[in-house]
């Protein structure tokens, strides 16, 4: 029937909308943007409440924010900055961990992809992968329990996307899959493949099955199967230090990723920053930096696992009985940065995250650039050991996220299996840092890489950049 939007902003002034819908829906999935004056919004904090009334039959309904029992119905909480997300030349931000509505099932559901485009847009987001679960898209469309050898709804899911990249020219979509594989252990792990064009099944963890709930497919061949039939395609280990809820690895046998499942050198990168900071991304940090000094090459990527969390988070925590809400892993919440200096097309970002030209952030921007010999390197580039080098350091903050409050160049010795950490200030207050460096010769293997935090929340608010290998 209506929608009716409160909107607060800090000085309490309060506006209204009634918004008349009167519309029919049949549809299973059904949804609608509602564009509201930007003119009405002032910099700063707001609180938005919308409240749906509905009629079923001959009885009207109402809901504000949702229709969820048992959690909050708190208001939107929205900011508008007076910058956009700090900037670097060359720098594009996004997420690449989101699920669309194609993950659909008796527990999980995500927004429509469209919907979730023009949201990251106005995030300041230029780039997403949806990244669907391998057990949703190849159900069929019209029963969740059910398999569908045809694969339509994986063909339709291609076919949107496709679609949705030639008509949005200032987002661009990544197509993916977030496979349930088998771990040394044999238990379910995620896997998340980026760019295939084939599907991989995966069910182990699904929940469609009482009992058996062993894995589809154990990643070695996983990865086989994907390295031949989709060689540029991306291979990424999904929060793989997440430990995941007690009933879930006894129901579902779903466990975590272990350092014989991460030592795969086909893998692209470990998604170890996932919408939050916690002890797991901390976990999969510390991990990542003995890989490194053992002369792993894998590169770490942020995304959110966003399911429709566009600005609080909701999901059922023990199915049928309990639910959560919460205020992380929404959508461009942490995100993933790429390099490059052409329009971002979908093969152009393909390359550049092949190239691993990638940074990691909650908040400020870095990059490095190594000149050696007339030659220019950038992150996720190789250059030779033993040999005098410049390495130009970039940074950048906005006054949401605080000036740069510490700039660390950690250096990683293969020989002596350390990182040495150099702090390097920025300067008094300043939201951009940009300084050259003489690195003389010395360094023989190793790698370069750098940490920035900035001043409101350091912990929380910081970039880790890949490294530049030196060998």
């Amino acid at each position: 029937l209506e929608v009716t939007i409160f909107l607060q902003n800090h000085k309490n002034s309060l506006k209204k909308w009634r918004i008349n819908l009167d519309q029919i829906v049949q549809e299973k999935f059904f949804s609608k943007v509602l564009m509201m004056p930007p003119d009405h919004f002032t910099l700063g904090e707001h609180t938005l409440v919308a409240t749906l009334t509905y009629r079923i039959g001959a009885k009207t309904y109402q809901l504000q924010q949702d229709n969820y029992s048992r959690i909050p119905h708190h208001p939107f909480s929205i900011y508008i900055a007076d910058e956009a997300l700090p900037s670097l030349p060359g720098l594009h931000w996004g997420d690449l961990h989101i699920h669309s509505n194609y993950t659909d099932d008796a527990v999980e559901f995500g927004a429509p992809i469209r919907e979730t485009a023009l949201c990251a847009r106005a995030l300041g987001l230029e780039f997403i992968a949806i990244t669907d679960h391998s057990f949703d898209l190849d159900n069929d469309p019209d029963d969740y329990f059910k398999k569908d050898p045809r694969l339509r709804k994986w063909q339709h899911f291609q076919q949107e996307i496709e679609q949705l990249n030639n008509e949005l020219h200032d987002v661009t979509i990544l197509p993916g899959e977030e496979v349930s594989t088998g771990n040394s252990r044999g238990q379910n792990v995620h896997c998340l493949l980026i760019g295939n064009r084939q599907f991989y099944p995966g069910s182990g963890d699904s929940g469609d099955k009482i009992i058996n709930h062993r894995p589809t497919m154990m990643l070695p061949e996983l990865i086989k199967n994907v390295r031949q039939k989709d060689k540029s395609a991306l291979i990424l280990a999904a929060h793989p230090f997440d430990d995941p809820p007690f009933l879930t690895k006894i129901i579902l046998n779903r466990g975590r990723w272990y350092s014989k499942d991460l030592q795969h050198k086909a893998l692209d990168f470990w998604q170890i920053l996932n919408g939050r900071i916690d002890k797991y991304f901390q976990n999969g940090l510390a991990a990542w930096k003995k890989s490194l000094l053992v002369g792993s090459k894998t590169g770490i990527v942020s995304g959110t696992d966003a399911h429709g969390n566009f600005n609080c988070f909701r999901q059922i925590k023990t199915p049928f009985f309990k639910m959560i809400y919460h205020r992380e892993q929404l959508l461009g919440q942490t995100r993933t940065g790429v390099f490059s200096e052409k329009p971002l097309t979908h093969a152009d970002l393909m390359d550049v995250l092949q190239k691993k030209r990638v940074i990691v952030s909650t908040g400020p921007a870095a990059s490095l650039t190594a000149l050696q010999t007339d030659q220019i390197n950038n992150i996720g580039d190789t250059i030779r050991g033993n040999t005098d080098f410049q390495l130009k350091i970039m940074a950048a903050s906005t006054k949401e996220f605080g000036y740069l409050q510490k700039i660390k160049l950690i250096t990683g010795d293969f020989h002596s299996g350390k990182e040495i950490v150099r702090i390097i200030n920025p300067g008094n207050q300043s939201y951009l840092f940009d300084d050259t460096f003489l690195f003389e010769k010395g360094l023989n293997s190793g790698y370069v890489r750098l940490k920035v935090q900035t001043a409101n929340n350091p912990h929380q608010n910081f970039c880790l950049t890949n490294p530049i290998w030196i060998e």
